[in-house]
């Protein structure tokens, strides 16, 4: 019942967005076999969640974090556990697995456009938060004129809308006080309201070209802002986490998790360190290049608050059992 939330609460993202729809049972299905395999050590399981990760992918991008996670999977693998699975096997099909994926989606673009490309949104959207706190004279450190013509006509428009970093403006109206309060406000006002009408100006309106450009933005800008990048990402993701303090109880519920699947190889231990894992990797995916919104990891939560429950559950059992064999003893 606890993994239908996201059907039923106020958020509805479940029902409000067709793509998260579509994902969250292909999500459910994936963690059941990577579970399943892991814990019931099934080759054939695995396998089963490597090739439906590939339908997820092509749903929803956030979910390339699976794809780092089921490296490390292979790693526990190949580590601790060579003489149990089919190594090579496993190796092998999580290799092809991300080569077909990745076929299929520049495949369905061809199809659908003529270009052999991967979806041409990446750089439209890492491209916000560098532009967010940038500061004039940026634009002299872009590679390309294109890039410095855009730079300096977005970078001017969103110091008259009050969309740079240390501002008021459109990210006032959402009452926004702090930095991350007004990214989150700006964030839709930046690259739709501002960005977008810039580079149709200049007569930019083919996406592949568009993604081109905003890449090197992107790029060029964050090394020249390191670190109020990486402050602004490191704030981000504590936000979607929940704040400060439920940051550092995810961190430590994963470290507790690994810490102490290491020492007594419980099954339990290894489904919450996947889970926390998987948690922590899609928050930190998704701050790279947007606001990390509570949805973006309801995914995970609810598995964590499942994951909990069983704990609670299996130390009553446990506790049960032992009184009754005192009892009888």
């Amino acid at each position: 019942m606890l993994l239908l939330l996201p059907y039923v609460t106020a958020t509805r993202f479940g029902n409000a967005i067709p793509t998260e729809g579509l994902a969250y049972p292909l999500f459910l299905i994936v963690i059941k076999y990577l579970l399943e395999g892991l814990l019931r050590k099934k080759t054939s399981a695995l396998i089963k969640a490597f090739l439906l990760s590939a339908l997820l992918i092509l749903t929803r991008r956030q979910f390339l974090v699976f794809y780092p996670l089921f490296a490390m999977v292979v790693i526990y693998i190949y580590c601790l556990a060579p003489e149990i699975y089919r190594k090579h096997v496993l190796l092998l099909v999580l290799i092809a697995t991300v080569a077909a994926t990745h076929m299929m989606e520049r495949t369905c673009q061809y199809l659908l456009d003529g270009h052999f490309r991967t979806i041409p949104f990446t750089g439209f959207h890492l491209v916000v938060a560098p532009l967010f706190v940038s500061r004039t004279g940026d634009g002299d450190f872009l590679g390309e004129e294109e890039q410095r013509i855009v730079f300096e006509k977005t970078h001017a428009r969103m110091a008259e809308r009050g969309l740079l970093k240390g501002t008021a403006g459109a990210g006032a109206e959402f009452g926004a006080i702090l930095p991350i309060d007004h990214f989150y406000g700006s964030y839709n006002a930046i690259c739709w309201s501002t960005l977008l009408p810039v580079l149709k100006e200049q007569g930019i309106d083919d996406w592949y070209r568009i993604d081109a450009i905003t890449r090197g933005m992107a790029w060029t800008l964050a090394r020249r802002n390191f670190r109020d990048c990486l402050k602004l990402y490191r704030l981000n993701a504590v936000r979607g986490a929940g704040g400060n303090g439920q940051a550092i109880l995810l961190i430590l519920f994963m470290l507790l998790a690994i810490g102490y699947h290491a020492v007594y190889r419980n099954g339990l231990s290894l489904m919450a360190a996947v889970v926390s894992m998987l948690s922590l990797g899609s928050l930190l995916l998704v701050a790279l290049s947007e606001p990390a919104r509570p949805r973006y990891i309801a995914y995970t939560t609810m598995l964590q608050v499942c994951i909990c429950v069983i704990v609670v559950f299996d130390g009553f059992r446990r506790q049960l059992q032992e009184r009754k064999q005192q009892a009888s003893a």
